[in-house]
């Protein structure tokens, strides 16, 4: 039962986080994904550009 205790052990030792720190990692999640999506579109904007042109 080595397991079990030791997770109990950690989930007694753990903290919440605040608001504040909840917030921030909201808003580096938000920004993150808007940079891959970004990215992503414009890989998909050339790849078409390129292969409209090859056509």
């Amino acid at each position: 039962m080595g397991f079990l205790n030791d997770s109990v052990r950690l989930i007694k030792i753990a903290k919440k986080p605040s608001l504040k720190e909840i917030w921030l990692i909201s808003k580096v999640t938000i920004v993150g994904m808007s940079i891959l999506g970004l990215i992503g579109f414009i890989i998909y904007v050339v790849g078409r550009l390129i292969f409209e042109s090859i056509r």
